[in-house]
């Protein structure tokens, strides 16, 4: 019979024979361990009472900022009140949830995707910028007509502000 021959791996040859000796756990538990911070568990404010103000001029655009359901832009639509700008279309109505929400529109006559996508992310832009001085309560449903893609967001604010500024005084 042949005897079988063994390979060395070179990197078993470098393992100490010797065990490590675990050391005992240096963390001892102490009696008051677990007792740090207040005696109880802290109120938190409680759900859905946040308030319009705090919300609305927050720099961020919040999902429920957003009107997202077909139903709210039927009602919009059907029953908003239109003001028009050179490139925008503004439909208003007002809400029952305390804080204004919107939606930005941009169909085919607009342009092609991208500028459709531009159009939309500048309109969200101005509302996320300046909805501490938009109406409170209120959905603003904004379309952008043709030729809109081509502005800057400086000129969107300009025709905008006009326009909501108008709009808050009515």
């Amino acid at each position: 019979m042949k005897e079988r021959q063994t390979r060395r791996i070179p990197y078993e040859t470098d393992l100490p024979t010797e065990h490590h000796q675990p050391q005992e756990d240096p963390w001892v538990p102490e009696e008051d361990e677990h007792q740090r911070g207040t005696e109880g568990p802290e109120e938190a404010p409680p759900k859905g009472e946040e308030t319009p103000h705090r919300m609305k001029c927050r720099k961020g655009l919040d999902k429920r900022e957003r009107i997202h359901l077909q139903r709210d832009f039927h009602r919009i639509y059907r029953n908003g009140r239109r003001l028009q700008t050179p490139s925008f279309t503004v439909i208003t109505k007002e809400n029952d949830l305390g804080f204004s929400r919107v939606a930005a529109v941009a169909g085919k006559r607009v342009g092609k995707a991208v500028a459709r996508n531009r159009v939309k992310r500048l309109i969200r832009e101005f509302f996320r910028l300046n909805k501490c001085r938009l109406r409170p309560s209120t959905d603003y449903l904004i379309i952008g007509k043709e030729g809109a893609h081509r502005l800057r967001y400086q000129d969107v604010e300009r025709e905008l502000s006009f326009l909501l500024q108008e709009d808050s005084r009515a």
